[in-house]
């Protein structure tokens, strides 16, 4: 079993304590100091056929006191006990709400993992420290960047064909042409987008890049190009442009866009202006506002909106690579021009905090640190004095 533990405050910059731990068999007991935290990542993935059990401790035991009672009224929410069925691995991701603790307590965690073969992934790490830094800069820098080897040829064929199943039970709306099939599935509701949702290599490479305080929306949206479909109009997804978070340098919300098929010009494979998530382009300017508020009953034709731009850049992808993308970078794809559909499995995330991230060293915007967190900003779509 893998355990990684990770303290996140609500007080400004609070000092960060990250720990992994590997345990196989009995009882692990870790010291962490809540003084400064309220909120816990806790990121468990428990082998095939085990078990564990996680809680806090009223105080830190020691050789002279061993037994420790446990912290009264205090488990991790759906964790008391965690088992993993049959040959399937189960992990729980989530944020726990350690504001009614002060000062040092305990980690209990007892578990049992038979010898059981866990499932492989190519890479222990998906990305050498190194090569992080360098393509989290591309996020931050460019709006978008590009992870290899993620997701493997035997899943990959599992969404193919759970996506299929669905495609032929669903209808598409006319006013949603330009996204082809456009399905949204919710987590709960289906196993193999539930396993997307817990993929262990995708969210292992969002931690080592420092996104690990991307949350997923709990759904994602089935988008296609079918065989010689149209386009997919200029657009960004950003929806509070009246917020001052929209002049972050880093993202605050993501797209995971898992191609099931190798992309290029020739099926529609996605479009993008660099560095439009932070600059405005004469283009913020003269779209016609995303999805539902305009674009999705343009004409086949409009010139501006299938436009080609200067500066865009082409992003083909190999099917089992992901790509991140700001939401409010400006995006598009182009025209599927082959006679096979080409298939997206699009996975919003979120931050969970709006405190600037770990990984940020550099001098906070004043528009940023100066915001009222306590204010509340009336949703747009439309970009404004904030880009």
């Amino acid at each position: 079993m893998t355990i990684r533990l990770q303290q996140r405050s609500s007080q400004p910059h609070p000092p960060r304590v990250r720990s992994n731990y590997q345990v196989k068999k009995g009882i692990l007991v870790c010291t962490v100091d809540f003084s400064y935290s309220d909120k816990l990542l806790s990121n468990y993935r428990c082998e095939p056929n085990g078990w564990f059990r996680v809680a806090l401790l009223e105080k830190i035991p020691s050789l002279m006191v061993l037994d420790i009672d446990l912290l009264l009224g205090f488990t991790f929410a759906e964790c008391d006990r965690l088992n993993g069925s049959g040959d399937r691995v189960v992990i729980y991701y989530s944020y726990d709400d350690l504001s009614i603790l002060s000062g040092i307590v305990g980690i209990h965690i007892k578990c049992s993992m038979p010898n059981s073969s866990p499932i492989a992934y190519k890479k222990e790490k998906i990305v050498t420290p190194e090569a992080a830094i360098a393509t989290r800069n591309q996020m931050l820098h460019n709006g978008y960047c590009i992870i290899d080897d993620i997701v493997t040829e035997e899943f990959l064929q599992e969404l193919r064909d759970e996506t299929e199943r669905l495609i032929a039970n669903h209808e598409e709306p006319a006013d949603l042409v330009y996204q082809g099939q456009h399905i949204g599935v919710k987590r709960e509701d289906n196993l193999v987008i539930q396993k997307l949702l817990s993929w262990t290599p995708s969210y292992r490479a969002l931690a080592e890049l420092g996104f690990d305080d991307f949350q997923s929306a709990g759904s994602v949206i089935i988008l296609t190009k079918e065989a010689k479909g149209p386009p997919l109009y200029w657009h960004q997804d950003w929806m509070h442009w009246n917020d001052p978070l929209s002049t972050t340098p880093w993202p605050q919300t993501i797209f995971l866009n898992y191609y099931l098929t190798d992309t290029s010009p020739k099926n529609g494979c996605l479009r993008v202006i660099p560095g439009t998530h932070r600059r405005r382009v004469p283009l913020h300017d003269q779209l016609v506002p995303a999805h539902e508020q305009g674009a999705r009953f343009i004409e086949k034709d409009h010139p501006l909106m299938f436009s080609d731009d200067p500066e865009q850049v082409n992003v083909p992808v190999k099917a089992g690579q992901l790509v991140l993308g700001d939401a409010r970078i400006l995006h598009a794809a182009g025209r599927n021009i082959t006679d096979e559909r080409r298939t997206l499995v699009l996975a919003w995330h979120t931050r969970t905090t709006e405190e600037p991230p770990a990984y940020w060293t550099n001098e906070i915007p004043a528009l940023v640190a100066n915001r009222d967190p306590d204010a509340e900003y009336e949703m747009s779509r439309i970009p404004g004095i904030y880009l």
